[in-house]
């Protein structure tokens, strides 16, 4: 092993010394199969990484997690794919992922990504950039999360899309798409996956101008306050010509031939006029010139 590496004397190592960072640290009882490790990345004890495994740089991995398992399921001749951590990922305790099922394919965790404890995502998801994976979420297979997305305890049907900013409540249950920048939530009358509102802070947080921000409430109102969703999607592709209203229109349109998405009536209550800089107001760091 590096010198500079701190592995403690307990844990079995199986990974080429070759494929090992600089700095890189090992607690005891754990086993390590992984294809790869970058450098600056701590490991756990108790914690078990398979082969088919790349992990990037500066990641922090917590105990008795698991990476990298075969795929759960009725699978004969299994040739399975890999799992690849980004760098500055940190994954808490008891967090368990699958490689992806088949050779040449991944599941793949996002740089900047955050999953807290007890969180399992299942074979070929795919994680975005910074997203947060809150405490006891559960992601089936062939799940795609866009970049800053919030999944707190919750649950999520494969082959489901969760757009780009979206935050998705504790309790849930998910079963359709999530569109980009909203967020998603039981209803207080208990009927399931009810839109609420755009996720104003969660913009703000990502770097999001005045002018996204309201771009993003136009395409919505769009949308939404057409009498159909195939109507409201032919306006927003004719009268839109910004970033944020092509995303939403791309999402629609994939969404409408596959799975489909949450739209109720809580959406068109909350695409109340605001001022998006307002979110803003008494931080210090509003700068309308500022892009993602």
């Amino acid at each position: 092993m590096c010198a500079m590496n701190n592995i403690d004397p307990d844990t079995r190592v199986y990974t080429d010394e070759e494929n090992i960072g600089k700095d890189v640290v090992i607690g005891p009882y754990s086993v390590i199969d992984a294809d790869e490790i970058g450098d600056n990345t701590v490991i756990g004890s108790n914690t078990v990484i398979n082969e088919g495994v790349v992990i990037g740089k500066n990641c922090r991995i917590g105990n008795h997690v698991n990476l990298g398992f075969l795929a759960q399921g009725l699978y004969d001749d299994l040739e399975p794919g890999k799992l690849i951590i980004k760098d500055n990922v940190k994954i808490e305790s008891k967090v368990t992922l699958e490689r992806a099922t088949e050779e040449g394919n991944s599941t793949t965790i996002g740089d900047n990504s955050v999953l807290y404890a007890g969180v399992h995502i299942g074979h070929d998801s795919e994680i975005g950039e910074g997203v947060s994976v809150i405490s006891g979420a559960l992601l089936a297979g062939n799940v795609k999360v866009g970049n800053y997305a919030v999944i707190s305890t919750s649950m999520i049907h494969q082959f489901t899309r969760i757009g780009d900013v979206s935050i998705i409540a504790g309790n849930t249950r998910i079963t359709k798409d999530v569109l980009p920048y909203i967020c998603v939530a039981e209803s207080r009358k208990k009927e399931r996956n009810m839109v609420f509102f755009i996720n104003q802070v969660g913009l703000q947080r990502a770097g999001y101008t005045a002018e996204q921000m309201t771009n993003i409430q136009k395409a919505y109102h769009i949308l939404f306050r057409t009498p159909t969703i195939q109507k409201g999607l032919e306006n927003l592709v004719k009268e839109t010509d910004n970033n944020e209203a092509r995303k939403i229109a791309e999402f629609v349109g994939q969404s409408l031939k596959g799975r489909g998405f949450y739209s109720f009536p809580y959406m068109k209550a909350n695409l109340r006029i605001f001022n998006p800089t307002s979110v803003y107001a008494n931080k210090g760091d509003y700068d309308s010139n500022k892009g993602r």
